[in-house]
């Protein structure tokens, strides 16, 4: 964008008098005499100038004052003047105009996430670690140090819960392989992300465990979802519910097993459900082999 300058014409004697001297002893015109001339040279208030050069065109101070040909510092004044000193919103938009509408949410996105450090934020942009510090800074007014602690402890937790569901999961899985030995199965573990897969004399035994149960019309239900593990990738599936400490297995074929997702109610009677008869059915695989 063309900056043109504004011609400041001859003050009369009552603006002289108004008129501000700088520390370089050159005279300023005063805020009343520069609004009569914006107003006669451009057709707009001195108000409406500085808002539409602050908030529409990002500009500086320097570059402002270039325009009126006044001081940086008399542009400060005017700023302070009129209430137009919200540096975040535009530096938000000169980061923008610079890096694409979006950057600065992209910006926050990252910078929020546990996952991110300054130096990929830097990397993802093309800036270094430093000047990614600077722009959160800019953008939220407050030091990084506050969401470096958030994000750490936020780190430190999902480490936590990690290590802890990886633990149940171990116990769970020993518990099955030991009541799968005790019908003469011996098996071996291999987990994939969110499904654990035992394998026992060429049989392939799918593991769901579930929770959480959700209350439906006063009635207790355990889901399971068929996620990383197609039923016809596996010979049977062993549903367990864990409710208040207590676990409960459905050994189920994978004829009987639906392709997508499965409701379980522990205190349905066979009348009640078909997969009652599949409630601690271990005999179904006491004897089986495809070995």
């Amino acid at each position: 964008m063309r900056m043109e300058k504004v011609e400041i014409a001859q003050y009369s004697e009552a603006e002289r008098r108004k008129s501000r001297k700088t520390a370089r002893g050159e005279t300023e015109p005063s805020i009343e005499g520069l609004d009569f001339h914006i107003k006669k040279e451009l057709g707009e208030d001195l108000y409406l100038f500085m808002k539409k050069k602050i908030e529409e065109d990002a500009l500086y101070n320097y570059e402002i004052a270039n325009i009126l040909n006044v001081s940086s510092r008399f542009i400060a004044r005017l700023k302070e003047t009129f209430n137009l000193n919200n540096t975040r919103e535009r530096f938000a938009r000169r980061f923008e105009r610079t890096y694409g509408e979006g950057a600065v949410e992209k910006f926050k996105t990252m910078i929020e996430s546990p996952d991110y450090s300054l130096s990929d934020v830097g990397r993802e942009f093309g800036f270094s670690r430093q000047y990614a510090w600077h722009v959160y800074q800019k953008i939220y007014g407050r030091p990084y140090t506050e969401i470096y602690t958030k994000k750490r402890h936020a780190r430190k937790k999902r480490r936590l819960d990690e290590k802890r569901k990886k633990s149940k999961r171990m116990k769970t899985l020993m518990s099955v392989r030991g009541k799968l030995k005790s019908i003469g199965l011996a098996s071996d573990i291999i987990c994939r992300q969110r499904t654990c897969m035992l394998f026992s004399s060429g049989l392939k035994i799918a593991l769901k465990v579930s929770s959480r149960p959700a209350w439906i019309n006063d009635k207790q239900y355990f889901h399971f979802n068929n996620v990383g593990c197609a039923v016809e990738d596996c010979d049977y599936f062993i549903c367990l519910c864990r409710d208040n400490h207590k676990n409960i297995h459905y050994i189920i074929p994978k004829d009987a097993m639906p392709k997508s997702s499965l409701a379980l109610l522990n205190s349905a009677d066979p009348r009640e459900s078909k997969y009652a008869k599949f409630r601690e059915a271990w005999h179904l695989l006491a004897g089986t082999s495809l070995s």
